[in-house]
């Protein structure tokens, strides 16, 4: 839901520029972005934005672009699915580490890294190519079940 919802905005030349948890809501179970707020278009060098955003979610190279939201968007998957504060990334949690793996989480730190990636060329470059591999992965772990 939130790579479709952050997608809709990219397409249409906007960035969110503070995806964190606390921007995050629940109506009838389904996430949405909240804090519009701070929605603008994406940056450019003929119109540069504000540099805003939350410290810890901010790319290294700073708010206003696509690649910024979707390293943002990597964060907070992180917080959300690994328990970890966004300061500990890319530490696992201590379970990963001694053994007690759940399937296909490896595999989602996979696509958190490649998310978070501090080369923005080296990052995913659309929400829409992080939706693929979260649905191919959750795919493969339907399939492993049903084995």
């Amino acid at each position: 839901h939130l790579t479709t919802a952050l997608g809709h905005l990219h397409k249409n030349g906007l960035i969110h520029r503070d995806i964190k948890p606390s921007n995050i809501i629940y109506v009838n179970g389904v996430p949405k972005l909240a804090d519009i707020g701070l929605v603008t278009e994406v940056k450019t060098e003929a119109k540069p934005s504000t540099y805003v955003g939350t410290a810890g979610y901010i790319p290294p190279e700073g708010p206003g672009t696509v690649s910024g939201d979707i390293y943002s968007l990597g964060v907070l998957l992180y917080e959300a699915c690994m328990g970890r504060d966004r300061e500990q990334f890319p530490d696992l949690p201590t379970s990963v580490m001694e053994g007690a793996v759940k399937p296909g989480l490896l595999a989602f730190n996979e696509i958190i890294l490649k998310t978070c990636e501090s080369d923005p060329s080296r990052r995913y470059q659309s929400t829409e190519e992080i939706q693929k591999d979260l649905i191919r992965l959750q795919a493969s772990l339907q399939s492993a079940r049903t084995d």
